[in-house]
Formats: structure tokens, sequence, C-alpha cells
């Protein structure tokens, strides 16, 4: 983006999640954090339907989980759930 002289102006909610160190040392990108509950202020109609979308994900991502689970425990193995099988169970939700 520097060597085509492109800049980006990300806006970004609150969450403590985001990871506010890191993403203040990008080059050519200017981080601007939104004030608390800007998100419900601007999309209400939108609300229902990102919960909806959030929970429809858990339960399906947490189905998957115990089905792994079950299945090393029924082999005998220790349940484990890598990065790659977590990645791959949240795609698939």
């Amino acid at each position: 983006m520097a060597r085509q002289k492109r800049r980006i102006v990300l806006f970004i909610n609150n969450c403590k999640e985001h990871p506010s160190a890191i993403i203040l040392h990008l080059m050519s990108v200017k981080v601007e954090f939104m004030p608390p509950n800007t998100t419900s202020k601007l999309q209400p109609p939108l609300k229902p339907l990102d919960h909806g979308i959030i929970h429809k994900f858990k339960i399906i991502y947490r189905h998957d989980v115990v089905k792994k689970c079950d299945a090393d425990i029924d082999e005998r193995t220790k349940p484990v759930v890598n990065v790659l099988q977590a990645m791959r169970m949240a795609v698939k939700a």
C-alpha cells in the first residue's frame, strides 16, 4: 500500500479482543476506534440478524467439537482439538 501511496482508514469497535497495539503499528493504515455502542446505534436492523448468525455458528461449532471429543474418547485417545481442526470446524459452521 505504501508503494502505491494508498492510505486506509480502519474503523474498529471497542471490543477488548482487538489487538490495538499490533494494529497501531501498521504502515499506511490509520486506525479509528469507535465509541462504545456505536455499532448498535448505526445498525439496529442488522442486530437481530447478527445475533442469529453468531448463535447458529456457535451451535454448529460446539456440536462438532463435542462430536470430535466423543470420537476421541471412543478410540481411547485424549480428546483434543488442534488449531487446524478448529479452523476446519469454524469454516464448516
